[in-house]
């Protein structure tokens, strides 16, 4: 699929080959810009308040050179555990209950035709055989994050979930940096986002996780999408790495939320923990 323009107006189209012949059908009517193309599509630098689906239909094929996702996991249990005297709930809300395959399909396939480079995207390990047999041509490998200080158990009957998978789906090789050897591990250990003044998100990343993978898959000047920005965590390493970056986020309280956090200088965190040197 790719966006047309024909006169003053926008279409999401794909081929279809009919006959022997190749044709274009038309997907979606887009609607009007009455001036440049330039001024239809997403600016750069900024959070919106939107849907993954509908940014991915307002950008170009080949536009972007790396994308975070970090969409909801599908793993709220509508129930509530008590624990010293206080109720503990481990429904995370509507946004985290469905048919995964249903909502995958409707916003990752259209993420290939915008992608130049490389895709990151956090998941559970129940998922990954998932996306390896859905996008066998896209899919590469599968990282985790090992999480420091991971949230207890309540009922103290099976492991703590201490890690979390990410997959990396490359759609064109050439973007890859390399970096030293100790680095290059397919894992990555932080603690998880404890900083007070920038944690407000129930599923917020540490910041050394996306500079990891910013590192790796992007360098200066680059183009990051981030579709589910939560708290902002891409768009502030993005800025703070010199990329530039669309963030879309669809609750307007964290996308309030994060667009004050990246008009404010970095937070330092109090125990310094590099991890990658740059």
């Amino acid at each position: 699929m790719f966006i047309r323009k024909k006169g003053n107006r926008f279409y999401l189209v794909e081929n279809q080959r009919t006959n022997g012949k190749i044709k274009q059908r038309v997907i979606k009517y887009l609607g009007v810009n009455p001036t440049t193309e330039n001024e239809y599509l997403p600016k750069l630098n900024i959070i919106y308040n939107d849907t993954a689906e509908n940014i991915l239909t307002k950008l170009p094929a080949n536009s972007i050179d790396c994308i975070i996702a970090d969409p909801p996991y599908f793993i709220s249990y509508n129930r509530t555990f008590t624990r010293k005297e206080k109720d503990l709930n481990r429904n995370f809300g509507k946004w985290d209950q469905g048919d995964y395959q249903t909502f995958f399909n409707s916003w990752l396939p259209d993420c290939f035709r915008v992608l130049k480079h490389n895709l990151f995207l956090f998941t559970k390990f129940e998922l990954i055989q998932y996306f390896a047999e859905a996008y066998p041509t896209y899919y590469k490998s599968a990282l985790v994050w090992h999480k420091t200080n991971p949230a207890p158990h309540f009922q103290k009957n099976t492991f703590i979930s201490a890690c979390e998978p990410i997959i990396f789906f490359q759609k064109q090789k050439g973007l890859f940096n390399f970096l030293s050897v100790n680095d290059m591990h397919n894992h990555i250990e932080t603690p998880t986002e404890q900083r007070k003044k920038i944690r407000f998100h129930p599923t917020q990343k540490h910041e050394q996780v996306i500079k990891w993978l910013l590192q790796i898959g992007s360098k200066p000047n680059s183009l990051i999408l981030d579709l589910f920005s939560g708290s902002g965590t891409t768009a502030s390493v993005a800025r703070q790495m010199e990329r530039n970056f669309i963030g879309v986020e669809n609750d307007f309280s964290y996308t309030r939320k994060s667009r004050e956090r990246i008009k404010s200088p970095p937070v330092v965190p109090q125990e310094k923990k590099q991890l990658i040197d740059i």
